[in-house]
């Protein structure tokens, strides 16, 4: 299954066993756990190996007057100490070759050839990470390499966003340093393509959004993640900004900055005014979380894909980058192919043959600052609807409350005065 067993009150697989009869073993999967011994739900066994086959589970089962048994279970730990079986390696040899010949060969990849090298480890955390200004950085560079002459109505890439949820994988020095096209392909493995092909991996995106719609994916950062996880942080390129959290929700940024072609970040207005577009790339998967957010956020976040001109996007598949404009049909761009290409345009500053990833990575750049501040005026500076909204009824429950307090302590007053009197 991938439905996911837990050690909290809820499982999907615990539920499964209770609810549906003569299921007799469950595999379960999806959440990454590991089960010491067989759990057993009436009569269903429910086991899962852990995650990324750091361990395989082998579960040997008895048939015995109609009923399943577990007669033995372990999980054995993978390390470089296992014997190899030669049947099963053919096997994988003959897969790898198919990938080479179907799928890498046109990228001039293979699954196991070298596409660069570094000096230190890319992680990704729930904050900005230097894995995520490199991922996202790379998605901009890629998608810029194949927009043919950029002009008025056909901008470059302006920003470029990379979710947490689809990133799989860190960028691992290893022992060496040298990075393997396997090894890549795994940080970010997911999706499918929309082509007639189904090729892997999601295509990359494209399309113009107003400033203030800027802003409204960057609040996703400050108000959707820290309540739904790290799964919903987003890693930005060709963009700063600050926030304070202590804001009102879905009004916590204060300040944007945007990336020029000289490299350096000037102010963005994201005023409604503002109706300057501003060109995104990201994939297929984060495109359509994108457009459904103000759905989930009673339209404060509402985010639409526009055209150059202004114009909504109804269908997301006209926004795929056409790598090869000769072809028929629109050749995808891959996010997959963007990390190792990117990789590969680097100097190769050790003169091993392969490109080095710039030291400037090694740390974050800084493209996303808190600065907490329970100043009223930074709390209410360049405030939209929500926050003034918010400001009125607080206003008004003050006043409701002095209000209140003061005929409260009237009465008693008058009562004391009465009672004294009696005396």
């Amino acid at each position: 299954s991938h439905s996911c067993i837990n050690t909290g009150s809820i499982s999907e697989d615990k539920e499964l066993a209770r609810q549906v009869k003569d299921l007799d073993v469950i595999i379960s999967g999806h959440c990454h756990s590991r089960t010491p011994v067989p759990l057993k739900i009436n009569d269903t066994i429910i086991v899962q190996a852990g995650e990324y086959g750091e361990t395989v589970g082998v579960l040997e089962l008895i048939f015995d007057n109609n009923n399943l048994k577990a007669d033995s279970y372990e999980l054995i730990e993978i390390t470089e100490n296992l014997p190899e079986n030669q049947k099963i390696k053919e096997a994988i040899d003959s897969y790898i070759n198919k990938l080479d010949q179907a799928i890498l060969a046109p990228y001039s990849l293979t699954y196991n050839g070298f596409s660069g090298c570094t000096d230190f480890d890319l992680t990704i955390s729930s904050e900005e990470s230097n894995c995520g200004n490199f991922l996202a950085d790379a998605i901009r560079w890629y998608a810029n390499q194949h927009i043919k002459k950029p002009n008025k109505s056909n901008k470059k890439v302006q920003i470029a966003i990379k979710a947490n949820g689809v990133i799989r994988s860190d960028i691992i020095r290893g022992k060496t340093g040298k990075l393997r096209v396997a090894d890549l392909f795994r940080i970010l493995p997911l999706g499918i393509g929309l082509d007639k092909k189904r090729s892997p991996g999601y295509p990359i995106l494209s399309f113009y959004l107003y400033p203030y719609e800027i802003k409204r994916a960057l609040e996703i950062i400050t108000s959707v993640y820290p309540q739904k996880g790290p799964v919903y942080f987003l890693q930005i390129s060709g963009l700063k900004f600050t926030y304070n959290p202590y804001r009102m929700i879905f009004d916590r940024v204060t300040e944007i900055k945007v990336k020029t072609d000289d490299q350096t970040y000037v102010n963005l207005d994201y005023s409604q005014s503002n109706k300057q577009l501003y060109r995104v790339a990201l994939n297929y998967y984060e495109a359509k979380f994108l457009n459904i957010i103000g759905d989930f956020t009673y339209n404060f976040l509402k985010i639409v894909p526009r055209n150059s001109s202004g114009k909504k996007i109804e269908n997301l598949a006209d926004c795929r980058i056409d790598a090869n404009a000769k072809q028929e049909g629109i050749q995808e761009l891959k996010e997959w192919v963007a990390i190792m290409k990117y990789i590969e345009h680097f100097p190769d500053h050790n003169s091993d043959g392969l490109s080095d990833i710039p030291e400037s990575y090694r740390q974050t750049e800084g493209r996303i600052v808190k600065r907490n501040s329970l100043n009223p005026l930074k709390l209410l500076y360049r405030g939209t609807t929500i926050t003034w909204l918010a400001f009125i009824v607080i206003v008004i429950a003050g006043i409701g409350c002095i209000i209140f307090l003061r005929y409260t302590f009237k009465w008693i007053f008058s009562k004391r005065t009465i009672s004294c009197k009696q005396q």
